[in-house]
């Protein structure tokens, strides 16, 4: 009795972390896949296993996972991308309508993509490529920031990591640095790459 009551209760958590709306495709161990070129109308959520949006296809709504890799194929939508344990990946002029948020793990767009909203990640990197159009923030606690070629709305910010920026790249707000990278008790210099043509339309902010 206590163990099919411990296994309700986590499921129960995992639910409260993915659920909201009515309609969703939900799987709790396994991967949620489209086929290519589909229409979904509702949340693709998963517990663990990724989420994968074949080339073409359109989701009317978010793709979510705990345990788990997202990934965005060749020109498909989606409202929001976001994971805990895992990357995200946008394939070649995919967008996201809103967010697109991980914990741990990295996130990676590789060309003509965009973002409706803000690009977060705890631990991890950013790494963007050329023709990328980011509505608002891009922010990272634990990691480095490459983009190149990228638009940026609003603030670029991080704690620990390198700053690169490349290209045609634009920061439309602030880079904000807080913090410096440690190891063991040394602190090692921030580092910050603008090339190219980048620019930084605010201030550059060292806390």
């Amino acid at each position: 009795m206590s163990n099919t009551l411990s296994s309700s209760l986590c499921i129960v958590a995992c639910l409260g972390f993915l659920a909201y709306g009515t309609a969703c495709s939900m799987n709790i161990n396994g991967s949620v896949r489209t086929s290519t070129n589909e229409v979904v109308d509702h949340d693709l959520k998963t517990v663990n296993g990724s989420v994968r949006v074949a080339e073409g296809s359109v989701v009317n709504g978010d793709c979510k996972t705990v345990n788990g890799s997202v990934e965005l194929g060749k020109g498909a939508q989606a409202d929001n991308l976001k994971t805990v344990n895992g990357s995200i990946t946008l394939k070649t002029e995919a967008s996201v309508e809103e967010d697109v948020e991980t914990v741990n793990g990295k996130i990676t767009a590789e060309g003509n993509n965009t973002v409706g909203g803000n690009v977060k990640t705890v631990n991890g990197g950013v790494k963007f490529s050329d023709g990328i159009d980011i509505a608002s923030d891009v922010e990272i606690v634990n990691g480095s920031v490459q983009l190149a070629g990228t638009h940026v709305g609003g603030d670029v910010s991080l704690r620990n990591g390198k700053v690169e920026l490349e290209s045609t790249t634009v920061v439309d707000g602030d880079l904000v640095v807080a913090g410096t990278k440690k190891r063991g008790k040394q602190e090692d210099p921030i580092e910050i790459f603008l090339t190219g043509q980048s620019v930084i339309k605010g201030n550059i902010i060292v806390e």
